[in-house]
């Protein structure tokens, strides 16, 4: 399954195809998207000492250099090298145990021989094997925070139930209401939650902070994200998630 970031980065090929008269887009077209800022991934490259803007940049003269066409179609389509790229991208995914992502979609586009060539590689910062190492890592991170969880709700203690108790008077789990179905849909805000699941998703500071004038819309965007868990539209990680407001009044 695609995760939503990965689904989003397929709209930008596509977009890039358009912007760059092309009638298909390629293996240049998915590696340019999968870096885009709105994507997430460049972030994670970023924490991982890898030079993304290099990467983009090595991306875009390869776009520059693809064959212009006169039928640019309104949605392109992928072209056999990055059909291919896609297939592995999903056979990485079942190794690492997650969604078909942008990671997983750079991990197949550093294969050498399959949308690059190996000497075309050579000049790049990163190598397939880094950023499957990175696959990796998160894969151990949330397996051991699952771990850790589970160990410590084994024999929680009586001071922490209390605690729990006495503060669940304040809370409001807005997840909850989503399965309840108390909450409305919240349209026209893809880009600001798909923001949020991704910081979320972070390996390091994940947080997020809504600001702006009262009535712009930041309880409503929170209800719509807390409705997104719900319906199991973020990714994995967050798909058991549970959204708790609290009351500071």
């Amino acid at each position: 399954m695609h995760s939503q970031p990965l689904t989003y980065a397929l709209t930008v090929a596509q977009s890039l195809a358009r912007e760059y008269r092309q009638e298909y887009f390629g293996a240049p077209h998915l590696l340019r998207a999968v870096l885009h800022h709105d994507v997430g991934l460049a972030s994670e490259l970023v924490v991982a000492d890898i030079d993304a803007g290099y990467l983009g940049e090595w991306a875009e003269v390869r776009l520059e250099e693809a064959p212009k066409s006169l039928r640019v179609p309104e949605q392109p389509e992928a072209d056999p090298a990055a059909r291919a790229t896609l297939e592995l991208a999903e056979l990485i995914a079942l190794q690492l145990n997650r969604d078909t992502d942008p990671l997983c979609v750079l991990a197949a586009l550093l294969k050498p021989g399959l949308a690059f060539s190996t000497d075309q590689l050579k000049s790049l910062p990163v190598t397939q094997k880094q950023v499957m190492a990175m696959g990796v890592s998160t894969v151990s991170i949330e397996k051991n925070e699952g771990e850790a969880g589970a160990s410590s709700g084994a024999k929680p203690s009586t001071k922490s139930s209390s605690s729990a108790a006495g503060a669940g008077r304040f809370l409001t789990d807005k997840t909850a209401h989503a399965a309840e179905g108390k909450t409305d849909p919240v349209l026209g805000r893809d880009r600001e939650t798909r923001q949020m699941a991704e910081i979320l998703g972070r390996r390091s500071k994940p947080n997020v902070l809504l600001i702006g004038e009262p009535g712009v819309g930041k309880s409503a965007l929170v209800e719509g994200f807390a409705q997104l868990i719900n319906e199991k539209k973020v990714p994995q990680m967050l798909q058991n998630a549970r959204l708790l407001e609290l009351d500071t009044g």
